[in-house]
Formats: C-alpha cells, sequence, structure tokens
C-alpha cells in the first residue's frame, strides 16, 4: 500500500483539487463492496401461526411472504425461534416487517438467544419498544467473539393484537472496509488526514480514495452535513406517557442533510455510542411514507436505502439526559442540507435552496420546537427567502400548543419537536406521528406573512395530536378540544385579529345565518337562551342533521355493558361545542380573572392516579373536568358550566371518529354540587358565559356598562335587527331581546355582524304576529351582571297576521309571486304546475297565510297546495297539506311592509332569482332578492257581462254585495213549447250573501263591475244539489261537445238567457263554473231559468193583459209591448209567458 509524502502544492494543484471536490458532491453514488454477509437460518417455529402463514415464512428470502400469527386465537406473548444452520458468529439480527398492512407489526418485543442447539439456555439481549412501526430494525448482538446457535423473539404486543414479519435475517460484519480506510487516518470518524497523506495517487479503494480527495479539496465545505454531532432524545412513547397526549411527538429527529436515493448505498462512521441504541431512520414523506431504518454500532457502517429520503439519526432514549452525544460520518455521502432556525440565516437558506433542482425531494426546516418536511418544489415557489419568519410562525404555534399543555408552568418541557410533512393525498390531517398538508394546498401554512398564515390549520392538526386522551378527548369531542390549541394561537399571533374563527367567521343559523360571528351566536341561543345539553347544540355544521338509527353496545352510567340497544345518533358542531372552553380561556387567563385555568386543569388530569380506571366514561371525565376546574380557580364555576349546558343530565350516543355514549346523572351532578359546596369557594360575580374575543378588555379592565340618557339613542332598527352602537352603548358584553311579558326570546353576542373595528352590535329583535315571539324592548348586559333598557318600540310592525289573504312581490326583481296562470288539471285530476311570477293581476296572485299546530303555512287557493322548495336551488314548487313546510317570516323594513320566508329549521328564504323563476337561498335580509313586498287583500273586483250572468267558481268564500245575487243549477227540466221541446237549467238561490269556497255558482245582476269581500274562515255548508261543476284550474282533457260554459242572449224558449254548447273547447278557464251535456240529457243548448219562474208561468196570447193592463219586464222595467216567447210579470205578480 503506497502512502504519499506531502509535497509543496501549486496554486493550479488546489484549484485542480477544488474542482475534483466539486465533481465528487455532484456525483452522489458512492459504488461499495457489502460490508453485511448474510448468515442462513435452517428453521424457525412459533407458538401461533395462520394455516398457510406458518414460522418459515420469515426465513423464505422473499419479503412478499409473511409469517403471521394465528387470525383468530393470538394470545401473547407470541414467539418464534429462528435456527440457525449451524453454531456461528451473528452481529446483526434484522426484523423486516410486513411490507403491506399493519397488522402483526411488533410494539413490545423481548430478544433472546442462545450458544446451544440441544439445551434450551437463553440469554436476553434486552426489550425492545418497537411501537408499531412498519420499518426494518437491526438488534445488535454483544461484539467480541461470541457465536450462536438460535436466537428467539417474545413478542408481548402487536398492531391488531397480533404478530407478523416478512423476514427475519441474520448478518455478520465484514471488517475489510474498515481496516481500508484506517490507514490515511487519524480518527476513528476518517475525518482527519494523517498528516503524510497529501494526495490519493496510488490508493486503490474507491471510497477511500474518493474520502481522501474530498478531505484535501476543501475538509470545510465536505464536512458540513456529512459530519456531525448528535445528541440524544427522549423516547416519545415515554413523553407521550408523561404529557398524556393523543399521539408522540416528531419520531424524525436529528436531521443530517443527507438524502439518499432508492438502492443507493452509504459507509457511514460512528463513535460515541454507549449503552442506548443508535440508527438510522430514511424516510420522504411525498414520495415514499413507509421509510427504512438501520441499527448503527461503533465503526464503519454500510446502509442501502430501500426508499428514498432524507436520512436522520435515530437517537431516543429515557436515558436521554445523560446519554453521551454520539459522532457520525455519511462518508462521500450525497448532501441535501436542512435548514435550523438557531445556528442558520435567511441567507444559509437562499445558499442551499437555489443549487436544488425543483422537485419532490423534502428538505428539513426546524425551529426550537417545530419541524417541517416539505418538497423542494414548495419552497422555492411559497418561501423562497423569508424561512426565518416562516418558522417563528410554526414556533409561535408551538409556544400556543405547550402553553395549553402548561409544559412550561409544570417543568414538562420536552426538547422533542412536533412534526408538520407534506403529502400527496388528503387536504390537512393528524396522523400518528405529526400532521400533515396536501402538497398542493402548502401555500397557506408556508407563507411568512403572519397576516395569510393559517395559525388555526397548523395549531388544529397539531392539537389533535395534543388531545389529553383519556381526560380531554371524549366522544363527540374529536374535532373540539384540539381547537383549544388552534383558537390560542390564532388569536396571540393572527396578523388579523378580527377575523377569529369563533366571532368573525360569516355564519350561523335562523335569522342569524351568514352574519359575522353567527357560529358563536348559535352557542348563545342554543345553550344559553334555549338551554340545550352541550354536545346536542345546534349549529351551522350539520345543522337539523337528521339523527340515525342504530343498535349499538349499551352502557350504564357506570360504564358497565348492558347489552346491544337502538338509538340514535348524529353530529354536532365542533366549533359550537368549543365555546365554554374558548371562553375560559379568554376570562381566565387573557382577562386575568384566573391565568392558566385549563393548563391547571390539564394537568389534574395527569397527576390523578389511575385516571382511565377510575373515570372510565366520558361522562365522567367531563364531570370530573368541571371539578376539576372549580378546584383549580377555587371558584364555584358550576353556574357557568350549567348555563353552558355542561352540568345537565345526558344519554345521548354522539357521532364521531369513534362515535360513543354521553352519559351524566342526576346523581353524578349532585355529587359535583355537593363537593364544591363543601369547599366553599366563592361564587364568580361575572357574566361569564358573555365573553367574546372582543369585549374581553371589558372583563380584564373592570369597565362598567354605560348607556345614554335617552331610551333608544345609538339604535337604529332595520331588518328585524337593531343596530347598537358601542361609542354610545358602552361596555355592554351581550344584548338581551324580551317581549312585552318581559321573557327573553333572543340573546345576542357582543359584536354579532359587526365592522372589522367591532363598532357595533346588530341585537336580534324578531318580529311576530304571536305576542310571545315578538321583540318589545333590549336590555344591555354589563360584564358584573348590571342590566339596563337600551331600546323599545311598542309601535313596531309585529309580522303578518295569519288566516288572512296577501299578495307577496319580489323587491329584487318587482314581480308577484303566483302558482302560475297556466296551472292546470286535467279529468284524471293530475296537476300540471307553473309555479312563477307574474305581474298580471288575477286570483293565481293571492296567497293565505294559514295558521294551525303553532305554525304558518304559505296555502296558495286557488291550487289547493302549499308552497315549498329545494334548499340553495332555483327549485320552487306546491305540494300537499300533509307536506307543507311551515315558514317563519319576519318583518324587513316596517315602513314598506317588506318582508322575508324563511323554511322553518333550514335558513333557508324563498328568493326571486330572476324576472320569471323564483327558489329558495340562504343569506336573510342581506340578500335582496330574499325580500318581499307583502299587502293584504280583503277585497276582489270582477265584471258582470252584458249578458247579465257569470259562471264562477272562487277559491275563497265571498260576501256578495247588494244587487249580486248567486244561484246553483238544482236540476234540468224540458217544457214542450208549440211542439218543439226545450231544456230549461233549474236556478236556485243560494240563500244569504255569502258563497262559500270552491262553489260554483251563477252570479246574476245588472251588467257592470262589483266587488266582492274575501273571507277566510268560512264553514257555510254548500247549496245542494248543484249539476253545475266548477275549477280553480283550467280544466284540460275534456271531450269536444261535453262541456257548455258559456252564455249567450236568446229570445228562445220564453228566457232571455241560454248556456250553449262549444262545439270545439276541450279546456274551462281557470275559476270558471260549466255544465257537462251528460249532467243535461245531452241536450245542445239550455234555457236558465228560476225555479219560481219555471214553476208559476202562465201562457197568455199577445192581446191580452192584466186587469190593470200593465206588464214588466223581468228586470223590473214596465214593458211596452208585449213580445212573443218572452216572460212578463203582472201588477199582481204573476208570470205569464206570451204565445
Amino acid at each position: 500500500m503506497n502512502i504519499l509524502i506531502s509535497t509543496n502544492l501549486t496554486l493550479q494543484d488546489k484549484v485542480m483539487r477544488k474542482f475534483l471536490f466539486f465533481l465528487m458532491c455532484l456525483s452522489l453514488s458512492v459504488t461499495a463492496s457489502a460490508q453485511l454477509q448474510k448468515v442462513a437460518f435452517k428453521s424457525a417455529t412459533a407458538t401461533s401461526s395462520q394455516s398457510g402463514e406458518d414460522a418459515n415464512k420469515a426465513i423464505d428470502g422473499n419479503y412478499g411472504t409473511i409469517w403471521h400469527s394465528s387470525y383468530s386465537s393470538t394470545s401473547f406473548p407470541v414467539t418464534i425461534t429462528l435456527t440457525l444452520n449451524e453454531k456461528t458468529h451473528v452481529d446483526i439480527i434484522r426484523y423486516v416487517p410486513r411490507q403491506s398492512g399493519t397488522n402483526g407489526n411488533w410494539n413490545e418485543v423481548e430478544v433472546e438467544y442462545s450458544e446451544n442447539t440441544i439445551i434450551n439456555k437463553w440469554t436476553s439481549l434486552g426489550t425492545y419498544f418497537l411501537n408499531g412501526s412498519g420499518s426494518s430494525y437491526d438488534f445488535n448482538m454483544p461484539e467480541g467473539d461470541l457465536s450462536i446457535a438460535k436466537v428467539r423473539f417474545k413478542i408481548k404486543s402487536g398492531s391488531g393484537n397480533f404478530a407478523s414479519a416478512a423476514e427475519i435475517e441474520a448478518y455478520t460484519i465484514d471488517n475489510t472496509k474498515q481496516e481500508a480506510f484506517k490507514p490515511y487516518f487519524q480518527d476513528e470518524l476518517f475525518t482527519v488526514l494523517k498528516p503524510e497523506v497529501t494526495s490519493s495517487e496510488g490508493i486503490e479503494d474507491a471510497d477511500v480514495k474518493a474520502l481522501v480527495d474530498n478531505l484535501l479539496a476543501d475538509k470545510e465545505g465536505y464536512s458540513k452535513f456529512r459530519v456531525g454531532e448528535y445528541e440524544a432524545y427522549r423516547t416519545v412513547w415515554s413523553l407521550q406517557s408523561e404529557l398524556k397526549t393523543k399521539a408522540p411527538y416528531n419520531q424524525w429527529e436529528n436531521p443530517t442533510g443527507i438524502y439518499l436515493k432508492q438502492g443507493e448505498s452509504c459507509w457511514v462512521a460512528v463513535s460515541g455510542i454507549k449503552d442506548d441504541k443508535v440508527g438510522v431512520k430514511i424516510r420522504n414523506w411525498v414520495k415514499d411514507e413507509k421509510g427504512c431504518s438501520f441499527s448503527l454500532r461503533n465503526g464503519l457502517n454500510q446502509i442501502t436505502a430501500t426508499s428514498e429520503g432524507n436520512v436522520f439519526v435515530d437517537y431516543y432514549t429515557d436515558n436521554f439526559e445523560n446519554a453521551p452525544n454520539v459522532n457520525v460520518h455519511f462518508i462521500n455521502a450525497p448532501v441535501r442540507g436542512y435548514w435550523d432556525q438557531e445556528t442558520m440565516t435567511n441567507a444559509d437558506w437562499v445558499a442551499m435552496l437555489k443549487p436544488l433542482k425543483s422537485d419532490s425531494s423534502i428538505i428539513i426546516v426546524r425551529s426550537e420546537h417545530a419541524q417541517l418536511a416539505y418538497p423542494v418544489c414548495a419552497w422555492k415557489q411559497h418561501c423562497p427567502t423569508n424561512v426565518d419568519s416562516l418558522m417563528t410562525l410554526y414556533q409561535q404555534v408551538q409556544w400556543a400548543e405547550r402553553d395549553i399543555l402548561g409544559l412550561k408552568k409544570y417543568g414538562r418541557e420536552a426538547k422533542n419537536r412536533q412534526l408538520y410533512f407534506a403529502s400527496t393525498y388528503g387536504f390537512m390531517a393528524a396522523t400518528g406521528v405529526g400532521a400533515y398538508c396536501n402538497v398542493g394546498s402548502l401555500g397557506a401554512i408556508m407563507t411568512p406573512d403572519s397576516k395569510k398564515f393559517d395559525f388555526w390549520g397548523v395549531g388544529h392538526e397539531w392539537g389533535h395530536n395534543n388531545q389529553i386522551e383519556p381526560g380531554f378527548h371524549w366522544s363527540g369531542c374529536g374535532e373540539t378540544t384540539n381547537n383549544i390549541y388552534a383558537s390560542w394561537a390564532q388569536i396571540h399571533f393572527t396578523g388579523t385579529p378580527s377575523k377569529l374563527r369563533l366571532e368573525d367567521e360569516n355564519s350561523g343559523i335562523d335569522e342569524y345565518s351568514n352574519m359575522r360571528g353567527g357560529r358563536m351566536q348559535t352557542y348563545f341561543e342554543e345553550a344559553l337562551r334555549k338551554g340545550v345539553q352541550w354536545q346536542l347544540q345546534d349549529g351551522p355544521d350539520y345543522h337539523g342533521a337528521t339523527p340515525d338509527t342504530k343498535t349499538v353496545a349499551g352502557y350504564d352510567y357506570d360504564g358497565n355493558p348492558t347489552g346491544q340497544v337502538t338509538t340514535t345518533s348524529r353530529n354536532y358542531d365542533h366549533f359550537v361545542k368549543l365555546v365554554p372552553f374558548w371562553q375560559l380561556n379568554l376570562w381566565g387567563t387573557l382577562a386575568g380573572k384566573c391565568p392558566d385555568i385549563i393548563p391547571m386543569v390539564i394537568e389534574g388530569i395527569r397527576t390523578t392516579e389511575n385516571y382511565g380506571s377510575t373515570y372510565n366514561t366520558n361522562g365522567k371525565q367531563q364531570v370530573n373536568w368541571m371539578k376539576l376546574a372549580c378546584d383549580s380557580a377555587k371558584l364555584d364555576l358550576l353556574p357557568f358550566f350549567e348555563k353552558a349546558g355542561m352540568l345537565k343530565p345526558i344519554n345521548a350516543y354522539i357521532e364521531d371518529y369513534g362515535a360513543g355514549w354521553n352519559k351524566i346523572n342526576e346523581a353524578m351532578i349532585n355529587t359535583l354540587k355537593t363537593h364544591v359546596a363543601s369547599k366553599r369557594y366563592p361564587a364568580f360575580t361575572e357574566e361569564i358565559n358573555y365573553i367574546n374575543a372582543h369585549n374581553m378588555h371589558i372583563y380584564r379592565d373592570n369597565l362598567k356598562l354605560q348607556v345614554p340618557t335617552t331610551l333608544g339613542a345609538g339604535c337604529t332598527y332595520s331588518n328585524g335587527m337593531v343596530k347598537v352602537m358601542h361609542s354610545q352603548v358602552k361596555n355592554a358584553v351581550a344584548f338581551e331581546t324580551y317581549n312585552s311579558k318581559g321573557s327573553l326570546i333572543r340573546i345576542t353576542m357582543y359584536g354579532l355582524g359587526a365592522d372589522d373595528a367591532h363598532s357595533y352590535t346588530y341585537v336580534l329583535y324578531p318580529a311576530s304576529s304571536e305576542e310571545s315571539d315578538a321583540a318589545d324592548y333590549i336590555m344591555a348586559v354589563g360584564y358584573d351582571g348590571t342590566r339596563e333598557k337600551i331600546y323599545q318600540k311598542t309601535n313596531l310592525k309585529k309580522g303578518l297576521a295569519t288566516n288572512k289573504f296577501y299578495t307577496i312581490s319580489s323587491v329584487g326583481k318587482g314581480n308577484a309571486l303566483s302558482c302560475g296562470a297556466s296551472t292546470s288539471i286535467n279529468q284524471s285530476g293530475v296537476i300540471t304546475w307553473d309555479l312563477a311570477r307574474t305581474s298580471a293581476a288575477s286570483i293565481n296572485l293571492i296567497w293565505y297565510l294559514e295558521k294551525r299546530d303553532g305554525k304558518t303555512y304559505l296555502y296558495n287557493p286557488q291550487s289547493d297546495s302549499y308552497f315549498t322548495g329545494t334548499n340553495n336551488t332555483k327549485t320552487t314548487s306546491l305540494c300537499d297539506k300533509a307536506s307543507a313546510p311551515s315558514w317563519e317570516i319576519s318583518c324587513v323594513n316596517e315602513n314598506n311592509n317588506t318582508y322575508i320566508f324563511n323554511m322553518s329549521g333550514t335558513g333557508q328564504y324563498i328568493n326571486s332569482y330572476d324576472a320569471t323563476g323564483t327558489g329558495l337561498w340562504s343569506g336573510g335580509s342581506s340578500d335582496a332578492n330574499n325580500i318581499w313586498t307583502v299587502e293584504e287583500i280583503k277585497t276582489i273586483d270582477f265584471t258582470v257581462p252584458s249578458s247579465g250572468y257569470y259562471l264562477g267558481c272562487c277559491p275563497f268564500a265571498i260576501e256578495l254585495p247588494e244587487g249580486l245575487e248567486a244561484y246553483v243549477v238544482g236540476e234540468t227540466t224540458k217544457a214542450t213549447y208549440e211542439g218543439e221541446e226545450f231544456t230549461y237549467a233549474v236556478m236556485d238561490k243560494v240563500d244569504g250573501n255569502v258563497v262559500p269556497a270552491r262553489m260554483p255558482v251563477i252570479l246574476k245582476a245588472a251588467p257592470g263591475k262589483y266587488t266582492v269581500s274575501l273571507i277566510a274562515e268560512d264553514n257555510t255548508p254548500l247549496t245542494t244539489p248543484n249539476l253545475l261543476k266548477g275549477t280553480t284550474l283550467k280544466q284540460t282533457g275534456l271531450t269536444k261537445a261535453t262541456v257548455m260554459s258559456t252564455i249567450s242572449a236568446s229570445n228562445e224558449a220564453g228566457t232571455t238567457r241560454t248556456m250553449k254548447v262549444s262545439l270545439t273547447a276541450t279546456t274551462v278557464p281557470a275559476n270558471r263554473a260549466y255544465l257537462l251535456n251528460t249532467d243535461i240529457n245531452e241536450a245542445t243548448q239550455v234555457y236558465l231559468q228560476t225555479r219560481d219562474i219555471l214553476t208559476g208561468i202562465q201562457e197568455i196570447d199577445g192581446t191580452q193583459s192584466d186587469e190593470n193592463g200593465v206588464y214588466y219586464e223581468l228586470n223590473g222595467t214596465r214593458a211596452k209591448k208585449l213580445q212573443s216567447g218572452h216572460v212578463y210579470i203582472t201588477s199582481d205578480g204573476k208570470r205569464i209567458l206570451v204565445k
């Protein structure tokens, strides 16, 4: 072996060496002979195996097959014993988990070996906690000349309560490569050349030669990232157990800056390993989430990446405080780099990022407590320069998370970070190893601008990892208690504190739908006013959802199983559930009334012995949480929890990621009340339930309520709400609306519907025809419970009276709501709807507000149907009574009779999409197309034609004016005149002056215009018999020459009017009476006459006269000349027919 002695180097030599180093850095792959030599196993046996997946599958050399314990009868520990072909030296035993799925991946396992194939004498290598990892694991055998014959694994727990393995392999280490390095280096890491080594000339080993060249060319540049000192971290499982968090912290500490592609090998020199295991992990979360891992030992190691990714030194131990740092040299390895906020600058970042190709390879970036694993392409797009500001934002989120957890307060702070990585699936979510975001959505959490950074999203997902379990992750709260962390991060660090999730999101239901702060307002109504139990309170998410019926395992209030039970289940709004915890945080910590109240409760859970077994139900844990809150604050907070709905009996099965029971009974509540009473804690005197982020300063500074001396000053009514200016009504924390009887009918949160400055509140002030539902006055509420009246307007239009008729016209488009003039019905009763709006003035425009069962329905008399529609569509229709939805009608402006029509329980309003169509949409009165002008209709006009008769069928009862009479046709009769037979329709007069709804009649009067009154409620019995048919819709599908529906003048058959058959029509217009030929003996025409005339007519000839010589026309005028065929009245009242 040639050792070159140093000589003086020329400038050209130095330049050439640096150039060679540059080329070496570009040529990232390393060619190396194998250091590990495989040792074959002869046989394998297991105490439990599934048929077809026996123990020998773990030594068949095929990673695609597996050994798996019994599917039906696995009982731990499960033991698998492997026997070598012969007793031999072994340095490493490698466990390779199954390549797909996770069932059977090892958790806790004890490893033993035997030096004898016959005598079962076993020596323990140690107990290991692999925690179900899908990565390979190397068990290092004791150093020295030890030879073994068998190895045994006692698997004490595994994923899915099974045990499995793809392969179990044995290796010896070939030290030939290490011996090749030693002659040229002074140290065991091979980083310091011997003084006499000045060139690589003559070095035969390619790896040694490359390393020598690199160190000679630029030792400092070469060593950056390749040579490092790495510290021990606390095992994530131990930390998780102490903190009681749902998920462990970052399992990829100690980034190296090395990046290997699949199949690339690397020599790794290590020194400093003592008693604790050290290894290497490789992972790229975008390209291959499975990753791979290897154990390291002092000296030279070789790793070959089975998956592409960043390289990490895997050094976790519960002896982390005393464990020494280890030194690692990744010889000639390809460098990607990583960025650390503690030691690097933005300039370092730009220099690191600039030469990299914009691809999906990962760069690791970290702050004190946060670690990111995002691809180069995303870094270049979203954060190419100011990574320091970005990591400050992530560190701020970490501060919020750890502050809520109370880590610093209780001396539990850990240097372990939390991980956020990129993925190619989903959106954002938490996993068992950290949180992730889809590559395509990274922009919102990679911007260094605090005004744009998504504090909530990052805090929300990390919050999942930090949920306290058990104790503060109850069924139904999977997306609730994690948001305690998110809200804390958002309020402290967001650049736009006026855009908070609860107080400022446009949301809500009912009359405050889509209003700023509407989601938090839902809590004020559902919990504080209506008294609904917490977790069952309605909200914008899942609003009005129909519960599912399901059969589930039942439990009593102590958690004892009661067998299968059938119950209902649904999801509820997770953000509404968050409000009471948010209020405690605001009032306790930010307002300074009881700092760190939630961290104190969490610490109380941590320090309770046997917590899980003592509080073994969601209900018990919830009650205990309230107990810990009172004990921590040294206050009686039970009234707060009672108003919030948390301290109320509940027996509900609630949907969530893991659905479950929430069961609290009166006995549990009384036990808590007794405990708090025994402590003699003082009661709080402030309106904690009314606090939010924008009025918190009032509580903090103890600002007294101030109201104007003039009632109504600073208050303006509009659209069912009163706008209250905070500049005049000062230091109010909420507003209460009462009816005229003094009953509370609304509670409005501070800032509902406000501007960014929160300079006003829109106070709910509903109008209603029902006195109990109509607002009368508003009380402003101070933080200390003071209440002052600020508004009252007793003459406000209370809403629309029911059981009356109205027209409804669009403010936005101008035309009126109608059932449709062309809506028709055929002979089979099939209706063709034409629900539309029209400007024509007709009966189809008239609607009736029907009140029944305490609800209001929108009834269309002409179609005898009710208004309905489909949410968020341009689709409205008519339906029958049984299917009709009810409507909540609110006054928008009392001066111009404008209203909005909300389909009850939906937040959907009748909306005028365009000039012809209607639909349902959200938005309330904020959408002009939801607003309608409503006018009451008391009368209608119609004209009696020149014939003096009108065939009508009105959809509502009408009252006739003087001079207008109504008749029905009781029968037909035939009479012979001069040898010719005629058909008469016998007209019977309707008693009184009221015509019942939908009753076909002949209206008789002198020609002209008449006004009839509409009668809303009519019980007048129909006059019978009546041969007249009637329709309020256009009647279609009739056979020609079967219907008589026109009246014309006639001088025949002793009457002045006849009803003639229409020989071509197959339809009858809407609101018309008619006769069918089948009812009048197939007559081609019929003569109208009243019954009294037909039964009392005396025939005379034209030469006769009465005793007084005076005759009168039927209309009462004196006849000047008698005409043949006419009927006249004599002076004594007799009727005569002139021949």
